[in-house]
């Protein structure tokens, strides 16, 4: 049997044991699992961590002040990559995409032509940026603009009770659901353990 099969088996097994247990604290005693639950319920605003990753971070001074190093760099990693992939044997016997060999050879090739055709710009745009940067200004001016991802992170930050009011209110329906659940993965999973 494969060990990823056996360890995700396993680990479903001792999730559905807990929440089995979960399931019949809810059915035996759904007021003391709600004060149990409204204590757990803690609400931690991530404003501040999301203030410092939404912030402009600009690094064009750095990036022009050494703009010889950036495009030799640039230039230097497409070359070996066109290089390496010039010369390489594609892997098409271990990685079948579809079982048909022939559409899978096509795939590799295709896949193969289009790196070595992206590399091979990589680098025009080193040597570009080696000569003289100031000529991908305009690629530079239509890439370089900022979009704010704050409307997004708050509408996810926000508070949305729904689906808490009611579990809370029907704590015995949510339990035997839990219960259920459990023990079907419970019987599903045993029998992948023993053997």
């Amino acid at each position: 049997m494969n060990v990823v099969y056996q360890w995700l088996a396993t680990s479903l097994f001792w999730l559905a044991t807990v929440t089995m247990f979960i399931g019949f604290a809810f059915v035996l005693f759904p007021g003391r699992m709600n004060a149990w639950a409204g204590k757990l319920n803690v609400w931690i605003a991530t404003d501040r961590y999301v203030k410092v990753l939404d912030s402009v971070q600009s690094v064009e001074r750095s990036f022009y002040r050494h703009h010889r190093i950036f495009g030799a760099l640039i230039a230097a990693g497409g070359c070996y990559v066109v290089y390496a992939l010039w010369n390489a044997a594609l892997p098409m016997h271990r990685l079948p995409v579809i079982a048909n060999p022939a559409f899978s050879e096509w795939i590799y090739h295709a896949a193969h032509l289009v790196l070595i055709a992206f590399n091979i710009l990589a680098v025009v745009v080193g040597v570009l940026i080696f000569i003289r940067p100031s000529l991908l200004k305009g690629v530079e001016e239509w890439g370089n603009r900022w979009i704010s991802s704050e409307p997004v992170v708050q509408q996810l930050d926000s508070q949305h009770f729904m689906d808490e009011k009611k579990v809370l209110e029907h704590a015995r329906i949510f339990g035997f659901m839990v219960l259920l659940g459990s023990s079907y993965i419970f019987w599903r999973t045993g029998g992948s353990i023993t053997s």
